[in-house]
C-alpha cells in the first residue's frame, strides 16, 4: 500500500483529533471564570449554579456510556461530527437564555458533546496509530491538548471580562472555532473498519468483574478524586475572587495555573509511574493535597497560591488509578476502564453541585474547605484499605476471580 496515500487522512484525523480535545479543555473551562457574572447578571443561587455544573458531566457520563457503542457501528468521524454539533447547539441554546431550566439544558447538552468527542477522539487516535505501535504517544499528547486549552480559557477569560465582555458573547464566540472543527471532519476520510470478531460477555461476567470488592473501592476514588478536580475547576474563580477578595483577572490566573500544574505534573509523572508503587503514589499525592487544601483556605490571603498548586499532587492520580486497574488482569481491561470512567462522570457532576448547595447553607468560606476535604477522604480511605491488606496488585488475577 502507498504510504502517501494515507497521509492526507492520518495527518488531518490526528490535527482533528488534537484540536477538537483543545477546545474540549477551552470551552469546559470557561463555567468557572463567568459563573461570577452569570450569578449575578441571572440573580441565581449557589445551588443553582451547581445544577448548572451538574447538568453538564451528567450529558457527559450518559454519552460515554453510549459512546462506544456509536463509534463501533457509526465510525468516530460521525460520532465527532455529532459531539461538535451538540456543543454548538448547546453553546447557542446556554448563552441565548435566562431560565435555569433552559440553562440546565444547555449545558446537557454541550456535556453530551463533550463525551461524544472523549470517547471518539480517543477511539479515532487508536485506530490511526494503533498498526504504527505509536497509540500511547499520541493519546498521552491528546489529553495534554486538552489541558492546553484547560489552560488557556480561563486567562483569557479573565482578560475579556476585565475588558467589559458579556459572558454570553464569550461562549457564543466559541462557535467560530467549532465551525471550523466541523469543516475539518467534514474533508477528514476515513476509512472503512473491516468488521472484528465480537467475543460474548455474558450478564453475570461483566456484572462480576464491575462489582468485585476491589474495584469498588477504585470506584469511590475515582468518584471522588474527579469530583475534587472538577469542583476547584468550577468554584476556584469564585472563592478566590468573593473570599480571598483576590482581583477577577488573578483569580483566573490561579485557575492557569491549576491546570498548568496538571499538565506538567502528568507529564513528569510520565517517567516515573512504572518505578513506584502505585498506590504509596497515591497515599503521597493525597497527603500532600489535603496539606495544601488546608494552608491555601485557612492561611492568609497571600497563601491562596497553595490551592491552585495541589495541580501538582492531583496530576498523577488519575492516570495511576486507571494504571493500577489496568494491572488488575490482563483480561476485561476495557470493560473495567469503562466502568471506571463511568464513575469518574458521577464525580464530575456531584463535585460542583455539592460545593453549589453547601456554599448556599453554610457560605463559601466554610464549604469550599469542608467539600473538598470530604472528597479526599474519599481518596484517602480506600487506599488505607488497600494498603493494609496484604495484597500484590500486579500479581491480582486469582483475587479479581474470587471477587
Amino acid at each position: 500500500m502507498n504510504k502517501s496515500v494515507n497521509f492526507r487522512p492520518l495527518l488531518l484525523g490526528t490535527l482533528g483529533a488534537f484540536f477538537a480535545f483543545f477546545l474540549f479543555g477551552n470551552i469546559d473551562n470557561l463555567k468557572g471564570p463567568t459563573m461570577a457574572m452569570i450569578i449575578d447578571d441571572l440573580q441565581l443561587t449557589y445551588t443553582d449554579s451547581g445544577i448548572i455544573f451538574f447538568a453538564i458531566y451528567l450529558g457527559f457520563t450518559f454519552a460515554n456510556l453510549i459512546g462506544g457503542f456509536l463509534c463501533t457501528h457509526f465510525g468516530n468521524k460521525k460520532v465527532i461530527l455529532s459531539g461538535v454539533l451538540f456543543i454548538l447547539t448547546g453553546i447557542l441554546t446556554y448563552s441565548q437564555v435566562s431560565q435555569l431550566i433552559l440553562l440546565f439544558l444547555g449545558m446537557l447538552i454541550i456535556g453530551t458533546g463533550f463525551g461524544l468527542i472523549e470517547v471518539s477522539g480517543n477511539s479515532l487516535i487508536v485506530e490511526l496509530y494503533q498498526s504504527r505501535k505509536k497509540e500511547g504517544k499520541y493519546i498521552l499528547l491528546l489529553n495534554f491538548s486538552h489541558s492546553l486549552g484547560a489552560m488557556i480559557a480561563p486567562y483569557l477569560t479573565g482578560l475579556w471580562l476585565t475588558n467589559q465582555v458579556h459572558w454570553r458573547q464569550i461562549y457564543q464566540v466559541m462557535a467560530i472555532p467549532l465551525i471550523f472543527l466541523l469543516l475539518v471532519f467534514l474533508f477528514y476520510s476515513e476509512k472503512k473498519l473491516q468488521k472484528k470478531e465480537h467475543h460474548h460477555l455474558d450478564f453475570k461476567e461483566t456484572l462480576k468483574i464491575a462489582i468485585s470488592s476491589r474495584m469498588v473501592l477504585f470506584y469511590i476514588m475515582i468518584t471522588g478524586y474527579v469530583g475534587l478536580e472538577i469542583g476547584i475547576a468550577s468554584w476556584l474563580v469564585e472563592y478566590l475572587n468573593s473570599i480571598k477578595s483576590l482581583s477577577l483577572i488573578l483569580s483566573s490566573t490561579y485557575l492557569s495555573i491549576f491546570f498548568g500544574a496538571i499538565m506538567l505534573g502528568r507529564l513528569a509523572g510520565s517517567f516515573v509511574i512504572d518505578h513506584f508503587n502505585h498506590f504509596k503514589m497515591l497515599l503521597i499525592a493525597t497527603i500532600g493535597l489535603i496539606l495544601f487544601i488546608i494552608i491555601g483556605t485557612l492561611g492568609e490571603n497571600q497563601l491562596a497560591i497553595f490551592l491552585p498548586l495541589t495541580g501538582v499532587f492531583m496530576s498523577i492520580i488519575f492516570p495511576t488509578i486507571c494504571t493500577a486497574v489496568s494491572a488488575l488482569s490482563a483480561k476485561h481491561v476495557q470493560i473495567r476502564l469503562g466502568f471506571l470512567l463511568t464513575f469518574a462522570g458521577v464525580g464530575g457532576m456531584i463535585g460542583p453541585y455539592l460545593l453549589g448547595i453547601a456554599g448556599d447553607f453554610l457560605g463559601l468560606r466554610y464549604s469550599f474547605i469542608i467539600v473538598l476535604l470530604l472528597l479526599c477522604m474519599a481518596l484517602l480511605i480506600p487506599l488505607v484499605i488497600i494498603l493494609g491488606v496484604p495484597v500484590k496488585v500486579r500479581e491480582n488475577q486469582k483475587d479479581l476471580q474470587k471477587n
